[in-house]
């Protein structure tokens, strides 16, 4: 069909020899990570964009900017976008389509790599030595790689179809890929199984119970209208291969029962964050869920009143806006929360109180509503932990440049002490992730007056308290 090849959007420390000219030749181009003081590479470079838009190139961008080390989608960057739009809108083409495309892995060859980022270190460079160094990963078996498209779309159509978005049009552009990528991941049964163990199986399980959780896993995902692998079809023995992958990879462990009947399973404190990454491919699809449960589980109220829940779904909502991608709000926060509580009545985990207007968990209620909490506590503990760096630091005047170790530190000594559950807390992504939310609503920058300093101070000491208070609802 005289298609060219895509020309694709490489992070320059790809161009290492000799790697680099084979990359540039199967159609890459690199730039770099920022263009910041580089007024004169920024405009070339979106000539160049704009030169490949003009010849029908068609073109390969990564709208996160980079691998996602955590697992989950990261917020869009929209540089990349803001020079195909302008393109667009100086008649460089008639239009553009967007095609969404996700890509999703059984295993990911960069496990431990991105572990130690995770967890403080510095990401290598790229180099030949590394690539020598790859032929060891070949010689295993990571199961399969699964690429799916989204429904592709008109730029024109989409711009024309939402006159309202002039003014962030960029932003809102980015985010409606983003959420088309989200809603084509496919679910594959290490998801499953992943999510299973955090969130449920922390301490072990048997079989047959991973099986009945998997099961009521994908039954919820499928009423969501997410696609999963076809492997998920016979979903019994998809999760009994999938764990035995995670034992002969030592993620998991196993122990005979004495009778023979069945094996039981466990996952050590340290093998847990290598399963994050999976669970958090599909975390999206619970989060709303998991907002909602949060509030009708926390603190000691037997009955909880539907504008608490509201109340603590936008508040979690707020806290963690650079953490998940929401999807476009169609309704109001009291819709979305009462779709949620009739999912939970229908589904028989809660009971309207006769005594006062609000809820009761039942049984079946606890336990179910306490694996959806579950799925987000990690996020609670590590903004906690955030929050309380920032304001001991404060205090005691010290710089930021060591902020996030001393977070490392004080997220690592929790857990020893009990404190936080969960070491997938300890998180530099998340660190980031909160400082950049207290920056913005807590601001105790220098430039600010005394006061009003330390009113951002005490606002921040009752942040942390509500979120703490958030973490303990299994207490």
């Amino acid at each position: 069909n005289h298609l060219h090849i895509p020309r694709i959007a490489a992070g320059k420390n790809l161009s290492f020899w000799p790697l680099g000219n084979f990359f540039r030749k199967s159609g890459a181009f690199f730039i770099r990570r920022t263009f910041k003081g580089a007024r004169l590479y920024a405009k070339v470079f979106s000539r160049y964009i704009k030169a490949l838009v003009h010849e029908n190139y068609p073109l390969e961008f990564f709208i996160e900017g980079g691998r996602s080390r955590s697992g989950k989608l990261i917020l869009p960057k929209i540089g990349f976008l803001s020079i195909l739009m302008e393109a667009y809108q100086e008649h460089y083409c008639d239009d553009l389509i967007f095609v969404p495309a996700s890509i999703v892995y059984d295993r990911i060859l960069e496990e431990q790599a991105y572990l130690k980022e995770l967890g403080g270190d510095k990401k290598k460079t790229e180099s030949f030595q590394q690539f020598i160094k790859t032929r060891q990963f070949l010689k295993k078996k990571y199961g399969k790689i699964y690429i799916r498209f989204g429904q592709p779309f008109s730029l024109k159509q989409y711009l024309a179809e939402r006159p309202q978005i002039e003014d962030r049009k960029h932003k809102h552009l980015a985010f409606h890929i983003i959420r088309s990528i989200n809603k084509a991941t496919l679910v594959t049964p290490m998801a499953i199984v992943a999510t299973a163990i955090l969130a449920k199986y922390r301490k072990g399980f048997q079989q047959t119970e991973i099986m009945k959780t998997g099961e009521m896993l994908l039954d919820f995902l499928k009423a969501k209208g997410s696609s999963t692998a076809d492997s998920c079809r016979q979903s019994e023995n998809a999760i009994e291969e999938t764990l035995g992958v995670l034992v002969k990879s030592h993620v998991l462990e196993t122990i005979e029962d004495v009778d023979d009947e069945e094996m039981f399973y466990f996952t050590k404190d340290e093998k847990k964050p290598e399963l994050e990454y999976y669970k958090n491919s599909i975390i999206h699809w619970f989060i709303p869920h998991a907002f909602v449960s949060l509030s009708l589980l926390t603190g000691n109220r037997e009955i909880t009143p539907k504008e608490n829940v509201v109340k603590d779904y936008l508040f979690l909502e707020n806290v963690f806006r650079y953490e998940f991608i929401y999807e476009e709000k169609t309704q109001t926060p009291l819709e979305e929360v009462n779709g949620i509580l009739d999912h939970f009545f229908e589904s028989g985990l809660l009971v309207e109180s006769n005594v006062s207007a609000g809820y009761s968990l039942t049984r079946p209620g606890m336990e179910q509503t306490t694996l959806w909490a579950n799925l987000v506590k990690t996020f609670l503990e590590s903004y906690w932990i955030a929050a309380s760096v920032v304001q001991k630091h404060r205090q005691n005047g010290k710089k930021r440049a060591d902020l996030f170790k001393s977070m490392t530190n004080l997220g690592q000594r929790y857990y020893r002490l009990g404190l936080i559950d969960h070491i997938e807390s300890v998180s530099q992504i998340n660190f980031k992730n909160a400082v950049r939310i207290i920056k913005e609503d807590f601001p105790l920058s220098e430039d600010n007056p005394e006061e009003n300093r330390n009113q951002s101070l005490e606002n921040l000491t009752l942040f942390g308290k509500r979120l703490h208070q958030f973490s303990q609802y299994n207490q």
